[in-house]
This record gives C-alpha cells, structure tokens and sequence, in this order.
C-alpha cells in the first residue's frame, strides 16, 4: 500500500490558484477572443478563400467567382450584425448559407462593409454592386446587388 502526504502551505495553496487562474484565462482567451479562424466556404463551385484583410485580396475574393471590379472600393464603414434576425435578414442569411457562410455566428458583432462597383456583370447592367462584410480579415457574408437594375440580389456566384 502507498500512502502519500501533502503539507500544504500558504504558499503552495497562492501558486495552485494561481495556476488555475491562468488555465481559466488561456480557456476563456481560446473560447472568447481568437478571431474566426475559417479560411475556407464551400458553395456550388466547390470552395472557395475568405481572406479578405487587404484591398487585394478582396479584389482576388471577388475574382475567385468571375467577378471583376474597381480597384478602389466606393464605400467603406462599420456595421453591427443584428443581435436578433428580423424577416429581412433571415432572407439575406439564407444567400449566405446558400455560399457556404453564416452571419448568425456574428450577432452583435460588429464588422466592416466594404462595396465596390463590379465592371463585368454579364448584362453590363450599371451600378451592379459587390458588397463584402468582413471581421477579423476574412469575409463573413455578402452578395451581388443593385437597387436600379430590378432590385437584383444574389450570392457571388455569377448567375
């Protein structure tokens, strides 16, 4: 039979809960601050590349799908994802699901909207537009729109 003994001390007990403390943290830094690390979607052309942290590679983003645009962007600002989905973006989900993407991942967050004005939409319609939403430098969502030419809106896929 082996029988161990443990003195404990104050100042074993002080470097033990300090230990743990330092494990909670490293657990709660994994769960709650890493960046969302997907680097990939899979849609019906099969996968595709979400980095999207420099003006490049957004435009190489849109190029992975046909899609050529200006290679400055016509607008840029910070929107918060919705903490609760009305009707609106449900449907506007459901064109993400469709690319393999999920903005329920990112309620109450708050991420960057990046539009550029597409130069080869197979109609040549004017003011067709790519709209990126982007966090932590990978897009998260987005579609193909115009609100002059028949309220078109679709997922990056060319139609």
């Amino acid at each position: 039979m082996l029988v161990v003994s443990l003195k404990s001390s104050k100042k074993r007990i002080k470097l033990f809960l300090l230990m743990g403390l330092i494990l909670l943290f490293i657990v709660f830094t994994f769960i709650f601050f890493i960046p969302n690390q997907q680097t990939k979607a899979i849609c019906e052309k099969g996968k595709y590349k979400l980095t999207a942290g420099t003006n490049q590679e957004r435009i190489n983003f849109l190029s992975q799908f046909g899609w050529q645009v200006n290679n400055k962007p016509i607008s840029q600002q910070d929107i918060v994802v919705p903490k609760k989905f009305e009707k609106e973006y449900e449907d506007y989900n459901k064109i993400q699901k469709k690319q393999g993407l999920d903005l329920k991942k990112f309620e109450g967050k708050t991420c960057k909207k990046i539009v550029y004005f597409i130069t080869n939409y197979p109609e040549k319609a004017e003011e067709i537009k790519a709209t990126l939403l982007i966090r932590s430098n990978k897009v998260i969502g987005g579609d193909i729109s115009s609100s002059k030419y028949k309220g078109l809106m679709h997922g990056f896929l060319k139609p």
